[in-house]
């Protein structure tokens, strides 16, 4: 289904089905002088996720190549990368840090892609039956306007936190190894239908938008310095300053982009993490609270437990807790 060919470096990765009762999961990893590969699958019943992470000296050439009908969603997380249809030449962009592109497969597709330093990769498939059974040609109008017009792809646009939530998740279920199959259905279906109604709504938003295209990479690159110190951040005005904005146009652009405050990012990126590192054994509250900028023990079990809902030294149970209840129900 889906094959992704590295001409100057040897490397062949081959997707060619899905695991249909039962969540897969599969890692390759290449690696020469040149160019370091990574590529982690996760497959249930007409989804497939692709974590891609790519490290290169040299800009290089890759091919794409699918041969199913499939709704495809690309979420580029970190670095840069351009493609261009092999066939129409009209079909060619950039995939940017901070930036996500949707398209449907029509059952045969060439891509050719230039990788640039170091990339890394979400790539969500949805199989066509899986589109014909939950009924979305006749039900999400984004889709369906694709498909009637036979325009395959929908414009570039910015990931927004709800879909940065999803996608943390997802990696890090998987990376300590208690992902559910329940638990990426529900998240990739979650994150299909955010993605298209995003599109719906961009039209109606566009024309009142304040934030001009030149200051779109100055918030991206805000957004990034936010989660590089999550210990001792910037102010506001020490960020805007760094990124070239005064701080009213960091406030209420980032608030129009990202669809979050400074500040609710910031908090976000904290609680995520301050999560994660309560799965780890024998970490406890006050080394958490400490990790992530907060002075105050307390302070911190308070915006956790707002957050979500427990408290932070019950995290682990909580877990362990939910995992064993969807067992039991599947």
């Amino acid at each position: 289904m889906l094959k992704i060919t590295f001409p100057s470096e040897g490397f062949v990765f081959n997707h060619t089905g899905y695991q249909t009762d039962a969540l897969e999961i599969k890692i390759i990893e290449e690696a020469n002088d040149r160019c370091q590969l990574k590529i982690e699958t996760l497959m249930i019943e007409g989804i497939a996720v692709f974590l891609v992470m790519i490290s290169c000296t040299d800009s290089i050439p890759v091919t794409l190549q699918m041969n199913e009908y499939a709704w495809m969603m690309n979420f580029t997380l970190q670095g840069q990368l351009t493609f261009q249809n092999a066939v129409s030449e009209t079909q060619k962009g950039t995939f940017m840090a901070g930036s996500h592109q949707a398209w449907l497969n029509p059952g045969e597709e060439n891509l050719a892609v230039n990788i640039i330093g170091n990339v890394k990769l979400f790539l969500v498939c949805l199989t066509g039956r899986l589109i014909t059974k939950l009924r979305f040609a006749e039900t999400v109008s984004p889709l369906q306007n694709s498909i009637s017009s036979k325009s395959k792809w929908l414009p570039g646009r910015l990931t927004t936190p709800p879909m940065s939530d999803i996608i943390n998740t997802i990696s890090r279920y998987a990376e300590n190894k208690t992902l559910h199959p329940i638990i990426l259905q529900a998240k990739v279906l979650e994150l299909a239908f955010i993605d298209l109604e995003q599109f719906q709504q961009k039209d109606k938003a566009s024309s009142n938008t304040f934030v001009k295209p030149n200051d779109i990479q100055k918030l991206q690159l805000a957004k990034m310095l936010i989660g590089e110190n999550l210990q001792t951040p910037c102010s506001l005005i020490e960020l805007a300053h760094k990124v070239g904005l005064n701080d009213f146009k960091l406030k209420k652009g980032f608030k129009e982009i990202f669809g979050t405050t400074v500040f609710g990012y910031l908090l976000e990126l904290r609680m995520e993490k301050a999560k994660t590192m309560l799965l780890s054994p024998g970490c406890t509250v006050s080394e958490v609270a400490h990790a992530i900028g907060y002075k105050n023990a307390h302070h911190f079990t308070v915006a956790f437990k707002k957050k979500f809902g427990y408290l932070p030294s019950k995290a682990n149970r909580f877990l362990g807790f939910l995992l064993v209840t969807i067992s039991i129900t599947t």
